[in-house]
């Protein structure tokens, strides 16, 4: 009986491994175990037997193939050589798998040698192979892994465009932008609010003053406009700046007590002024019961009949100054709408903030794991190339097998 054996040294791998990491995370003795068992196979022993033509007498007897299986793995081993060495991680002293040994006995020594050889031969190829696999194995999971999570991505991508798009007017990063309009709107209708009092005041002053201009001009003198005196006029202006002053003070202020204690002075220190003040109230009431058009109709109607400049001209001032008053309140209608829908959109920015930080939330997630993915796939890339180029852990023959004497 004759026996020749293999030893086969197990390499480190050749580049470290804070450099490039390998892919293979099984020890040495385990894949040693796993091709020993790929190879006792019956498919894998079968060819050998009929290679180097064993078992003749065996063969001739008819013996069945399990028989001639179980007797080849009887005539071959594998044997794991163990060293103590240090690991360079923790310092300490354990014993690790440095070599195996391969053999095969058989009658013949030239078969046993040859034998021997082609299960070496088959050791050497089969890690080749299976660490190869592994390492495409693993580049390919990756790879499918980081393209499904790119669509997840540009997925999520497309979700926050549309929802942009839709709540394009409420986004948290325009609503210090709404509050300014909302702000800038309501100071706008309040400023025409006030300038509507005035022109209202104005068209009361004009009012009266038409009431005491001739409509036809008579004589030399008619010309001359029949006025208010120099104290009721002032009482005029005094109560139409009263009115402005209402609307941005409070009751309290001074200038609003200031102008009241003038106007009670001038009315008392003239009593007849009590008879225009009358009058003022009386027309007063006449133009704000009269409706727009009539009124505006029934102005236009007076000046046409009209003779007397004077007359003419203060009816156009209060025709002019009516739909001035007109146009701001169309214009105040405008900015309510657009008040409310400022408002409506700072109001839905809370809601809309929430959703879309979910969004953005979630978005910034697949992308960390999408960038993660990628990343290892750029390694396990570099460790399918440090595996075929056999820079990798290595199985070497140090000691091929002989002819035993």
């Amino acid at each position: 009986i004759y026996k020749s054996q293999g030893v086969i040294l197990i390499e480190s791998q050749d580049i470290p491994d804070d450099l490039v990491r390998t892919t293979i995370t099984s020890y040495a003795d385990q894949r040693i175990e796993l091709i020993r068992q790929r190879l006792m196979t019956t498919n894998r022993i079968i060819p050998l037997v009929e290679k180097h033509n064993l078992y003749v007498e065996q063969r001739k007897n008819d013996a069945s193939t399990s028989d001639i299986v179980d007797l080849f793995k009887q005539n071959v081993g594998v044997e794991i050589v163990q060293a103590n060495v240090t690991d360079p991680a923790s310092g300490r002293a354990k014993q690790a798998s440095i070599a195996f040994r391969v053999w095969f006995i058989d009658e013949a020594a030239e078969k046993a040698k040859l034998v021997t050889d082609d299960v070496v031969t088959e050791f050497l190829s089969e890690n080749v192979r299976v660490r190869t696999a592994r390492a495409e194995e693993t580049t390919s999971f990756l790879k499918l892994e980081g393209d499904r999570m790119q669509k997840e991505v540009q997925k999520t991508e497309t979700e926050i465009a549309e929802f942009r798009d839709k709540y394009s007017d409420s986004l948290p990063d325009l609503l210090d932008y709404n509050l300014a309009m909302v702000q800038s709107i309501q100071e706008e209708i309040a400023s025409l609010e006030n300038q509507i009092m005035v022109m209202n005041d104005q068209v009361s002053t004009m009012g009266i003053q038409l009431s005491m201009v001739p409509r036809n001009a008579v004589g030399t003198n008619s010309a001359a406009p029949n006025q208010l005196s120099t104290a009721e006029t002032d009482l005029q202006e005094l109560r139409s700046e009263y009115r402005s002053m209402q609307s941005r003070y409070s009751a309290n202020h001074p200038d609003i007590q200031r102008t009241k204690r003038q106007i009670e002075a001038l009315a008392s220190e003239h009593p007849d002024l009590k008879a225009a003040e009358a009058e003022v109230s009386r027309i007063e009431r006449m133009l704000s019961e009269l409706p727009q058009e009539s009124s505006n109709e029934s102005s236009e109607q007076q000046q046409a009949m009209a003779s007397n400049p004077i007359y003419i001209e203060v009816a156009a001032k209060i025709d002019a100054t009516k739909r001035e008053v007109s146009r701001m309140r169309q214009r105040q209608n405008e900015l309510r709408e657009r008040l409310a829908e400022y408002e409506q959109r700072v109001y839905k920015t809370n809601q809309v903030q929430r959703a879309y930080q979910d969004l953005t939330r979630d978005h910034e997630n697949k992308l960390n794991q999408y960038k993660e993915l990628r990343a290892k796939q750029l390694e396990a890339e570099l460790a399918q190339t440090l595996e075929s180029e056999s820079k990798g852990e290595n199985f070497v023959l140090i000691e091929p097998p002989r002819v035993s004497a």
